[in-house]
């Protein structure tokens, strides 16, 4: 498969994602209440992704970069108000000047493991007087957690995330982990059906094998998720903001 199309396939589930989800709005808003903690004004977004959580932020931080490996994100970044953005892998990424806060939501995982200390350490120097390096992502044994961890297992795909893993790197690298806060969000579908499609993007390295045995999984998932009021189908993840300091 070409890279055009391993990019159409990950853009389209990652979208579908984006719009079934309250997640970024949601990290959004305790990010900012964790910016007006020390008057942070600036933001360095490693790993913005497609910019959905860098567009909510923009509306507080007065001045962003946003750093992706990927070109196409950094289109769409480049086109948000306040935002300048940068291609680069994380680990090879050398700050010009200080930030406020530095964010890592669900991007940590994409350092190598051998590089974390050396990135950590560039990061560090790189926050401002009072400035935060905060990492986000899921907390172990959240429902989204039993569910992923489940099919994982199943396909065959190694386990990256989580707020025990990632403290244990951070530890390792020699720095320390602090939880700061913690947000429950929703992942839905319009039926159990649909949510088990949308699952899909979480594992679209395997997705051939996890489509040939959806009706299992579907199953699984229909013990952990419930329905909203809306009606829709819905499983939920708590969101995790872990603050490195030295």
């Amino acid at each position: 498969m070409s890279h055009s199309s391993d990019y159409t396939n990950y853009s389209s589930s990652f979208e579908k994602f984006t719009a079934s989800t309250d997640a970024k709005e949601s990290i959004a808003a305790i990010l900012i209440d964790l910016a007006k903690e020390t008057g942070a004004e600036s933001l360095l977004d490693l790993g913005a992704g497609d910019g959905v959580l860098t567009g909510y932020l923009s509306s507080y931080f007065r001045e962003i970069t946003a750093v992706d490996k990927k070109p196409e994100f950094v289109k769409r970044l480049a086109d948000i108000p306040k935002v300048q953005a940068q291609e680069s892998q994380i680990e090879d990424y050398e700050p010009t000047r200080t930030y406020d806060m530095i964010l890592l939501s669900y991007s940590f995982t994409g350092i190598p493991v051998d590089k974390i200390a050396d990135t950590l350490k560039r990061l560090t120097n790189a926050k401002s007087e009072d400035g935060r390096i905060i990492v986000v992502t899921f907390q172990d044994g959240c429902d989204w957690d039993l569910f992923s961890s489940h099919v994982y297992s199943q396909i065959g795909i190694a386990r990256s995330g989580g707020s025990n893993l990632h403290e244990k790197l951070i530890q390792k690298a020699g720095f320390q982990p602090s939880l700061v806060d913690s947000t429950k969000t929703y992942m839905w579908g319009d039926s159990l059906s649909d949510l088990a499609e949308m699952m899909s993007f979480f594992f679209v390295k395997e997705e051939d094998k996890y489509r040939a045995d959806i009706t299992n999984y579907t199953e699984h998932l229909k013990q952990l998720s419930t329905d909203l009021p809306n009606g829709r189908r819905a499983i939920s993840a708590i969101e995790d903001f872990i603050e490195i300091t030295k």
